[in-house]
């Protein structure tokens, strides 16, 4: 077949959509209503008898130029390769993984009337065969569920037309460029386009089909080309309102829709004339729609000719209200939070491509992992997603395929491209398709102009069409709060510092601006990325809760984010099992920060996972002192907490004393007290626990059947019993010095000491040496840095070059000891070495500090150290003060009192628990895929 292509397309600033179709709402139709209604939506997509999937083997050419590219070409003498479709040029082998988080791959240009893209760039051609059969009387619509970035289409030689927008879906017509029998589809694609100016995202810049490729057979003369569905509250009933589009239809056509409930009951059923058809159904008594309550109803739309059915079409309803009351976000009348999640569609294959068991993977996982809100960053997602959360039951908002963030690395400002109006025609193309195409879901909760474009010239005009289409889903985009327009229907930021989000809560928020000021203290506040999950982390989320949870104004917010972008090798020759920016030879990239996931890319839970877990628990749990009771609290705002199992566990000095079980029922947003007898002091005194001296924790864990929830620990006396002094009755200790080194002698070993340094240079008890000698080094040297996690990236250099926290020191070092004849009567105890120096950074003085080692006759020896700021000294937030000891590699064995099982740090710690933990040093490694501190346990 011979073709002569436009190859022009892709440059033209005015060509960003030919000949596609208008935006409609996604659905499957099928030819029979019983078929359809027993078919799994899993599968709805492949086994509709109207529905032929394309994917699967394709004929391939890939020109690493352009300019090769001929002006015609006949398939017929091309030499093709064969790929699988879906899937991306970085993930086949025809060009490497590139990625970047704020810069365009190539370097752009709007200085003048259109954007320049470069001279020449990479192409492919994707050709596949199909059979029709006999196309008498049908027409055929072609639909792409996802190119990257732009898709000029051909069938049987002929033109059909042109489409950019990454994840936007684009639909043909090609009844016309049909014949009966074998018919040749053939998609011409460049690397970049006018378009890829909208698509500077933080992620893998890849290329080619990615998502399905549908083709469609209606009967001409009778289809149905779109369904709206719209539900709307009427006291305390719903009206549930459906426009049905038919171009075509037949005099004695006419459409039936029929509205089943969960049950699969018939609720409402009714028929009309098919001439574009608008429905509204009586008010109905129904069960709402929520993330926590996921109650879908099914609606069939069913096109008649006469007593014959010709097409049906499924699609789900949740009926639902969002509203904003002042500054109050609102749905289904209560205040809900955004416990929320940013989602990329990455797999460490096949990059874009996730098939729908990938999908319900991390819908899966987010359920439980207690996540109830994703924002689809940043683009729409696969539909099927969507379906996904409708059924599951989370909260999405939705977000265009628009981020122009290069914009601000090329031209210093971000606002270069969205506040040239001549871009607003692209803006509002796939913002409308977004729309158009996930309108009927009941999941969405927000929709989202884009990512980090800056302005909102371009982005007002989008506003004003999501406004015309008569949505009641507020609308939010971060771009703006930082610029006159502040903010759309919700204030929306990033990253915001815990300090400043309790001034917003408080509407003591601090501006110059009165309009900023007036936005902030009128419109709900919600935080779309607002901590960072790369590596070790995210830090500080049980701080923010504590704040979502004081103030209605405050919406909670999205994690950044779900998963580390990395790409998987198996063994094609590269070192390492992840590879990340740079790996692949990449001139310009971003290393390592793709991987900034809760997940690593095969779903498995970083440290920061489980994390999150237990901060969007649903149940939370504090100790009423006046009460003497254990108040329980159900922060869910629609679904009861029913028959909850609680496992209550007493922890003494890290060792468990007893445990028990209980039930627990709590209505929504609603809180009961749970009297425990066993942890009354006198209870606890009756049970042996020295409530003066020893440490004493409650841990709950919350089942729902046999699945954990979550879980928490509240502390009830806390005295440092993880520290005591060694109190031993008898035996003798000896204590000699020989020039500089301090000898403590005691049952079957010794311990050197360098009084210069203050550390111990070897322990050696029962012939064993526990100082690793080998690397002449010394037990507890002062510390007050650590490896670095990939948080710390803005501030290694202040460490390392400002502060010299690398640089450390001591001086003037000081000691005494106190020998084991001071005794206070019938106790005897070991001898106490006690150090104090100056810690000197680059060489300055900078803290007074110490270290007292109280050794018993048995070897045993407790440490305790200290350490002060010197007067003129900058207050500094260090990364750790402590003492480092190394032993020798061939021990394996760790036993620890503090915080477990899991590692932890000061502000990353509610997935662990306080108690006497055992582990394996190799067992307690965090294998990020960019090294870091990790096994850190507080």
């Amino acid at each position: 077949m011979k073709y002569r292509f436009e190859k022009n397309n892709y440059r033209n600033f005015k060509v960003f959509r030919d000949n596609i179709l208008t935006p409609r709402s996604y659905f499957i139709p099928y030819g029979k209503l019983d078929v359809l209604s027993a078919s799994d939506i899993r599968y709805e997509r492949y086994h509709s008898d109207m529905v032929t999937c394309l994917s699967g083997e394709w004929d391939f050419k890939f020109y690493p130029r352009a300019s090769r590219l001929p002006d015609a070409l006949d398939t017929a003498r091309v030499k093709f390769d064969s790929v699988r479709v879906p899937s991306t040029w970085q993930r086949t082998g025809y060009a490497k993984p590139v990625y970047l988080n704020c810069p365009y791959e190539f370097t752009p240009e709007v200085s003048g009337p259109d954007p320049v893209l470069p001279e020449d760039m990479p192409a492919c051609i994707y050709k596949k065969e199909f059979d029709i059969g006999d196309p008498a009387g049908a027409k055929y619509i072609l639909t792409f569920l996802g190119v990257a970035n732009n898709a000029e289409v051909y069938v049987n030689g002929e033109y059909v037309g042109y489409s950019e927008g990454s994840h936007n879906t684009a639909e043909y017509d090609i009844t016309e460029k049909l014949h009966a029998g074998m018919n040749e589809l053939v998609v011409l694609s460049f690397k970049w386009c006018t378009g890829s100016y909208l698509e500077a995202q933080d992620m893998f810049r890849e290329n080619g089909i990615f998502r399905d490729v549908l083709l469609t057979r209606y009967d001409a003369a009778n289809y149905i080309f779109d369904v709206a569905v719209k539900t709307q509250r009427k006291a305390k009933k719903y009206i549930l309102e459906c426009d049905v589009n038919t171009p075509a239809y037949t005099a004695d056509a006419k459409v039936r829709v029929e509205l089943y409930d969960g049950d699969k009951l018939l609720l409402e059923k009714t028929e009309h004339p098919s001439v574009n058809t608008s429905f509204v159904f009586k008010p109905v008594s129904v069960r709402e729609w929520s993330a926590e309550l996921p109650e879908l109803y099914t609606l069939y739309v069913t096109l008649l000719d006469g007593d014959r059915e010709v097409q049906s079409v499924r699609q789900y309803v949740g009926f639902k209200t969002v509203e904003i009351k002042g500054n109050v976000y609102y749905f289904n009348g209560e205040k809900i939070k955004f416990k929320g999640v940013n989602h990329h569609d990455s797999h460490p294959v096949s990059g874009y491509v996730m098939t729908h068991a990938d999908y319900e993977r991390d819908v899966a996982l987010m359920k439980q992992y207690n996540v109830n809100a994703v924002r689809t960053s940043h683009y729409p997602p696969d539909p099927y997603f969507l379906t996904l959360c409708d059924m599951y039951g989370l909260y999405v908002v939705d977000e265009a395929d628009i981020e122009t963030h290069g914009a601000h690395d090329r031209f210093g400002d971000i606002n270069h491209i969205s506040h040239d109006i001549k871009w607003k025609h692209h803006y509002v193309d796939r913002v409308s398709r977004m729309y158009e195409r996930d309108k009927n879901h009941g999941c969405i909760a927000m929709w989202s102009l884009g990512n980090e474009s800056g302005g909102y010239k371009c982005q007002d005009a989008c506003y004003d069409y999501l406004k015309s289409t008569g949505s009641q889903i507020p609308v939010h985009y971060e771009g703006v709060h930082g610029l006159p327009r502040v903010a759309y229907d919700v204030v929306s930021e990033m990253y915001t510092h815990i300090d400043i989000v309790e001034t917003i809560g408080e509407l003591k928020y601090k501006t110059r601006s009165r309009k900023k000021k007036e936005q902030y203290t009128n419109k709900p506040f919600f935080l779309c990325e607002y901590d960072h999950a790369m590596g070790f982390g995210p830090g500080s989320l049980e701080e923010y809760w504590d704040l979502f949870y004081s103030y209605d104004n405050l919406m909670g917010g999205c994690i950044w984010e779900w998963v580390d972008h990395a790409v998987f090798h198996y063994k094609d020759g590269y070192k390492f099992r992840y590879t990340y920016g740079g790996d692949h030879k990449e001139k310009r990239h971003d290393g390592n920060f793709c991987c900034d996931g809760l997940f690593y890319p095969d779903r498995t839970p970083h440290t920061g996972a489980r994390e999150m877990k237990n901060v969007y628990r649903p149940v939370r749990a504090e100790y009423d002192e006046d009460d003497d009771c254990y108040v329980f609290y159900n922060t869910n705002c629609f679904k009861a907490v029913s028959n909850m199992t609680v496992r209550a566990s007493v922890i003494v000095n890290g060792m468990l004393l007893m445990s028990g079980e209980f039930l627990l029922n709590i209505a929504p947003g609603e809180a009961v007290g749970h009297a425990i007898e066993e942890l009354s002091d006198d209870a606890l005194t009756d049970a042996g626990v020295d409530l003066d001296n020893d440490d004493v924790f409650v841990h709950f864990e919350y089942f729902d059947g046999a699945m954990l929830v979550a879980d928490e620990q509240i502390t009830l006396v806390d005295n440092a019993y993880g520290c005591p002094v060694p109190d031993y009755e008898e035996d003798e200790i000896g204590v000699t010095v020989s020039g500089k080194f301090l000898t403590v002698q005691f049952e079957n070993g010794e311990a050197v000491i360098d009084t210069e340094s203050a550390g111990i240079v070897s322990y050696l008890k029962n012939g064993t040496e526990y100082v690793n000698c080998d690397r002449n080094d010394i037990w507890f040297r002062p510390t007050l840095s650590r490896a670095s996690l990939d948080n710390d990236r803005n501030l290694r250099h202040f460490w390392e070059k400002e502060a010299k926290l690398y640089d450390l020191t001591v001086r003037d070092v000081r000691y005494f000891v106190e020998l084991p004849t001071q005794n206070d009567g019938d106790n005897v105890y070991g001898a106490a070495v006690k150090f104090s120096y100056e810690i000197c950074l680059g060489g300055k003085p900078a803290y007074d500090a110490g270290i007292m080692y109280n050794f018993a006759p048995t070897g045993d020896c407790a440490v305790r150290g200290f350490f002060l700021k010197k007067d003129g000294v900058k207050k500094l937030e260090l990364p750790r003060f402590g003492f480092t000891l190394e032993m020798p590699s061939d021990f394996e064995n760790v036993m620890y009192y503090g915080d477990g099982p899991f590692e932890n740090l000061p502000d990353i710690n509610a997935q662990c628990h306080t108690a006497l933990f055992a582990d394996k040093v190799k067992d307690m490694h965090e294998d990020y895929i960019f090294p870091q501190e990790n096994s850190v346990h507080c």
